[in-house]
């Protein structure tokens, strides 16, 4: 009730939200998967994952549990990993970059600002087999059709924040 515009996603039928430990969840809808068609790769379209600090969590940042992860995907899916700040932890950030570029085609650092962040710059990965983010076509006309009223996105945006500085372009595997 509190914030009206931000709380109406949880009414949409196809939001599903989880608040307990992520590891327990993939492994649930792995078993899931598996009683349902055992050869059968997941039809999850989107996966974000706004974690904890790295590290904190131990189970979530490891190489098994985003294999996991991807197991649940379609083949077209697209993963959203929340980060770190790439001017104040740029070792952290061109980690977790090289890790998860060795379990997807794609793997981009995009970056925003966000003033609640102590730095205000701060980043996260794009994910995907199937979705280069600069080079797979996005029809802007019906983006703009749909008339979504946005406060900081637009298509200068979407591709700007895909360009990171020089310092911390030669730290990733892009």
């Amino acid at each position: 009730d509190a914030l009206p515009i931000l709380s109406s996603g949880f009414m949409d039928t196809r939001t599903r939200l989880f608040g307990y430990d992520g590891n327990l969840w993939v492994d649930e809808q792995l078993q899931v998967l598996q009683q349902a068609t055992p050869a059968k790769q997941g039809d999850i379209d989107c996966i974000i994952i706004d974690s904890t600090d790295y590290g904190s969590a131990e189970t979530l940042f490891t190489d098994a549990f985003y294999a996991k992860l991807k197991r649940l995907m379609s083949p077209t899916s697209i993963m959203i990993v929340n980060l770190d700040s790439p001017s104040w932890n740029p070792d952290i950030v061109a980690s977790v970059q090289r890790q998860l570029g060795d379990h997807f085609r794609f793997s981009f650092l995009y970056q925003a600002h966000q003033p609640t962040f102590l730095s205000g710059h701060y980043s996260f990965l794009f994910l995907s087999d199937a979705i280069h983010p600069m080079k797979t076509l996005v029809d802007w006309s019906h983006w703009a059709g749909l008339e979504v009223p946005t406060y900081y996105y637009n298509p200068g945006v979407h591709f700007g924040s895909f360009m990171v500085p020089e310092g911390i372009r030669r730290q990733l595997s892009m």
